[in-house]
């Protein structure tokens, strides 16, 4: 630390008043005050594991972590011999552009089916074109405080958008088709930007009336406790699964059904997964009518790359609404480049 000041003042022949700092003082007591800080809790990295990732992605050991929290009451999921068509439900949305007073929002939703392990249909909804601004406010049903966050922030708006179109068609789907494995992206709860005609009570009504099973599927999991458990199933030759429902529900409230920790097939990855009930008829059935390639099912896969905006998508909605509405494009900058130079 002293060097490293030391050459700066060096280097930079920095002006004659600063020569009355004490550099040695200020970088002995800087040192002490991050040794306070940091060298209790270093000591405890001594002979751990350790697995090097980016805030970005999501990692995971290939062979487990040795960790003492292991299941015992581990279930093998049997393939069950019975049809049933499987329907996976995904979306994206993209911020498009903003105007004086409002933003534009584009949306894609896919729609994936399979049937005895085989792939047989799919559909791509979109891109559809949203407009949120101060007028949105009057026609929504969501909280006014909650519409505020909406309409000035961007992830927000993003999921707003994202639950709604995913709640219209699953509501739809459970409604329409009858004894069928329905899949969403991620874990089954309520959320606070549900509109009451597509709410998820609506959808497990449908599901309960025309028999059909629905499974939320989750790649990674907020809750790091649960990649410690998960070491047991890695370490099982068998397709197999653990109920987590006591871990999960002492951390959050808003689940419904039940939480699990899955493996599809025998070298597949762990998995989250909620299951409303009967976890080993779903899921034998599951592995039975799809395709589960690396413990993920096909048709969820496929739902996803589907839903995804490509740049020919982003570059023909910016077309289309130049032309259609004649709107005329501002001139832009980078504001952290321009500020910050291009080292970024």
């Amino acid at each position: 630390m002293y060097m490293l000041l030391n050459n700066m003042h060096t280097q930079l022949n920095l002006p004659t008043q600063l020569d009355m700092i004490d550099l040695n003082d200020i970088t002995h007591r800087f040192d002490e005050a991050i040794n306070v800080i940091l060298e209790p809790k270093l000591d405890a990295l001594l002979g751990k594991q350790i697995l090097f990732s980016s805030d970005e992605k999501e990692f995971r050991p290939l062979e487990g972590w040795d960790s003492k929290k292991y299941f015992t009451n581990i279930n093998i999921i049997n393939a069950i011999d019975e049809t049933a068509i499987v329907a996976a439900i995904d979306s994206s949305c993209l911020f498009i552009g903003e105007t004086a007073d409002g933003s534009i929002y584009s949306a894609k939703c896919g729609l994936a089916l399979a049937y005895r392990g085989r792939p047989i249909m799919h559909f791509k909804i979109g891109p559809m074109l949203f407009y949120i601004n101060e007028d949105s406010v009057v026609s929504s049903n969501i909280n006014k405080k909650l519409w505020r966050f909406v309409l000035f922030d961007t992830a927000t708006a993003k999921r707003m958008i994202r639950v709604r179109i995913e709640r219209l068609l699953q509501n739809e789907v459970c409604r329409l088709l009858t004894n069928t494995i329905i899949l969403v992206d991620g874990s089954l709860k309520r959320s606070i930007f549900e509109d009451k005609q597509n709410s998820f009570n609506n959808i497990l009504q449908n599901c309960e009336v025309n028999k059909n099973k629905l499974l939320g599927i989750s790649k990674t999991t907020k809750f790091k406790i649960l990649d410690q458990f998960a070491s047991s199933l890695m370490r099982n030759k068998d397709a197999c699964y653990v109920d987590v429902s006591s871990i999960v529900n002492s951390l959050t409230r808003n689940i419904i059904g039940k939480p699990l920790l899955v493996k599809l097939n025998n070298n597949g990855l762990i998995l989250r997964i909620d299951v409303l009930k009967d976890p080993g008829e779903s899921l034998g059935r599951l592995v039975t009518n799809d395709v589960i390639t690396n413990g993920y099912p096909e048709t969820l896969r496929l739902a996803h790359h589907i839903s995804i905006f490509t740049r020919t998508d982003v570059t023909c909605l910016k077309s289309f609404i130049l032309s259609k509405f004649g709107m005329k494009e501002m001139m832009c900058e980078d504001v952290r480049r321009t500020l910050l130079g291009t080292f970024l």
